[in-house]
């Protein structure tokens, strides 16, 4: 019996742990893409805050950008200033223009 509930309780941890991740290296059959929100929410917010205005380490103000959306995504491959570069993190093209497509969404 006590065999039987660990096995359930483990296959239950193993299913929630699972829930929210993303593939994005392409090895899954099925793989599940995040949204450039989910994708700034984790990688990005930290310095530029939920709605691209914290600014934190002199990250920029994203609501008061004039960026391109091509010259957002070359900033998150190579970074710049204080800004890592994002294209080892990201891992793909698609990845970098969710993000780039949702911080033109932060404009006011």
């Amino acid at each position: 019996m006590v065999l039987k509930n660990f096995v359930s309780f483990s296959a239950v941890l193993f299913v929630l742990a699972s829930c929210g991740e993303a593939n994005t290296d392409g090895n899954s059959a099925t793989p599940v893409a995040l949204s450039g929100k989910e994708l700034f929410v984790n990688n990005c917010a930290a310095c530029h805050g939920m709605d691209g205005t914290l600014g934190l380490s002199g990250a920029t103000d994203l609501s008061k950008s004039k960026l391109k959306t091509e010259e957002i995504i070359e900033i998150l491959k190579k970074g710049r200033n204080g800004m890592p570069a994002f294209e080892p993190i990201l891992k793909s093209k698609e990845n970098m223009e969710a993000v780039a497509a949702y911080t033109l969404e932060l404009r006011k």
